[in-house]
């Protein structure tokens, strides 16, 4: 065996361990804020503590894992990097066709429930309704896109 192979494979699996300890920083970080901020709203809350806490721990922890991978893994994992050419991608095409109708559709559906609680005299639908809408129509426009291209 060559040194240059050894020295290749000492490197790999540093590479590796460095990996491990990054993923394993990152969740150790994800929990710990999240313990963090369901103490804090356990503690600031008018509710019970426990309950309160289990909650917004349970709520905050895969946000903070995410966030966390972003930071702290992804630089150190070579196979974690996107392609030069992801963009360019079939499935960014329908990502991209899907959401110009689902913009639309939903500018459609907003102008309509305007009208309806102007002339109905009711008060404004609220905004996670909307929000829902546009997500599930461009989830669906996506797999149709998906599903005739197959």
């Amino acid at each position: 065996m060559s040194v240059a192979m050894v020295s290749n494979e000492k490197r790999m699996g540093s590479g590796r361990r460095r990996q491990r300890w990054a993923l394993a920083l990152a969740l150790a970080l994800a929990l710990v804020g999240a313990v963090g901020i369901g103490a804090i709203a356990g503690w600031a809350g008018d509710h019970a503590f426990w309950p309160t806490f289990a909650v917004f721990a349970i709520a905050t922890f895969p946000v903070i894992a995410g966030l966390s991978w972003l930071v702290i893994v992804q630089p150190v994992d070579p196979d974690a990097q996107p392609s030069e050419h992801a963009e360019e991608s079939i499935e960014a095409a329908w990502a991209k066709q899907a959401g110009y109708g689902a913009f639309l559709d939903l500018i459609v559906v907003l102008g309509l429930a305007t009208t309806a609680t102007a002339i109905l005299d009711r008060d404004s639908l609220p905004s996670v309704l909307f929000l829902a809408i546009g997500i599930v129509d461009w989830l669906l426009r996506s797999l149709i896109l998906k599903w005739r291209e197959r």
